[in-house]
């Protein structure tokens, strides 16, 4: 029970705590106890592909897929400085890594097409971030092993709250975690208990809010520090 059957989706947030309590497991037991994650030889055979030649590279991971393109229109000389700040050494490498087939199959009509053309809009503004720096390679429509594959093999990971930030978190991967707005954990309804951020953003400390310069400059510095350690 304490390995594949308590990984999935994070809208089911609410299943950890009371599931320890009927389990007699403790909460942070079953938090650590994630399955392992296996990639395929063949997606990291896949993965060397897409970006050839490797060898003296640092990569970083990026993916914006969310909160719609009007927040990525909204935050575009920030995240334009930010990613100039993490470029400084010519040998980085940006994966910007997004899908243009997004669908929602599991949604009814005609909430399904809504964010269909949400997802469109956004793929369109992602698209163009790799117009900034020929440096930032595009990494478009593909299968989740080999996405995982090339994050194995980023130092550095840039995301907001979505599945494939989750994934770079499972693999380890330094990262920054973009939100829109840093006042909506300051609400006394979101942080009233601290359960709150543990199911949804386990990895609070790494949370990056553009919209504040100085956690901006702070977060700027760290990860620079570590994609030039190794």
């Amino acid at each position: 029970m304490r390995s594949a059957d308590v990984f999935f989706d994070a809208a089911l947030w609410s299943f950890f705590v009371p599931q320890s309590k009927v389990l007699g497991v403790p909460y942070y037991d079953i938090l650590a106890s994630r399955p392992e994650l296996r990639i395929p030889q063949s997606a990291r055979s896949e993965a060397c592909d897409l970006l050839g030649e490797t060898e003296g590279l640092k990569y970083i991971g990026l993916n914006l897929s969310k909160y719609g393109a009007q927040f990525i229109h909204s935050q575009r000389s920030t995240l334009k400085h930010f990613l100039r700040s993490l470029m400084r050494d010519p040998a980085t490498r940006v994966l910007n890594i997004f899908s243009r087939s997004t669908d929602f199959p599991h949604w009814p009509e005609p909430e399904r097409s809504q964010r269909r053309k949400i997802a469109r809009e956004e793929s369109e503004v992602i698209s163009e971030l790799s117009s900034w720096d020929e440096r930032i390679i595009p990494i478009v429509d593909q299968p989740i092993a080999v996405v995982a594959a090339l994050l194995e093999m980023c130092r550095y990971f840039v995301g907001v709250d979505n599945g494939i930030k989750h994934l770079a978190w499972a693999l380890g991967i330094p990262h920054s975690l973009i939100l829109p707005q840093v006042s909506d954990f300051n609400r006394p309804e979101n942080v009233r208990e601290i359960t709150f951020v543990l199911h949804w953003i386990p990895d609070f400390d790494r949370t990056l809010a553009l919209n504040c310069t100085d956690q901006v400059a702070i977060h700027t510095r760290e990860a620079i520090d570590r994609l030039n350690q190794s």
